[in-house]
């Protein structure tokens, strides 16, 4: 069985693989292009590095870094609504900071998340 990550030093990487349905070759270069765009949305939305990535015709590979979780500073209200930012539009940002609010309200305490 394979190992799924390797530990460094307060680092872990992960190889990931994904691979197109039937084999087939659908990532050209416009596609390879959007691939990259959409990579890099979650990387900075869950604070991964993507260290390098490979986009073949039928199949990419991403070598991804997990951060030290001592050095991650915790979740709170602002910094999931900036990182909200990264994946989503404003409007839908500003919906998700309105029920925050009135959650806060209606329990008359700080939402925490971590």
């Amino acid at each position: 069985m394979r190992q799924a990550h390797i530990r460094g030093e307060g680092l872990i990487y992960y190889h990931c693989l994904s691979r197109v349905v039937d084999r087939r070759f659908l990532f050209g270069d416009e596609e390879r292009e959007f691939a990259v765009a959409l990579i890099r949305k979650p990387e900075a939305f869950l604070g991964l590095r993507v260290v390098t990535y490979a986009i073949m015709s039928n199949h990419f590979h991403l070598l991804v870094e997990e951060p030290d979780r001592d050095r991650i500073p915790p979740l709170d209200r602002d910094r999931l609504l900036r990182r909200l930012g990264f994946l989503y539009d404003r409007f839908t940002v500003e919906r998700v900071c309105e029920e925050l609010d009135r959650a806060a309200a209606r329990y008359e305490t700080e939402i925490s998340f971590g």
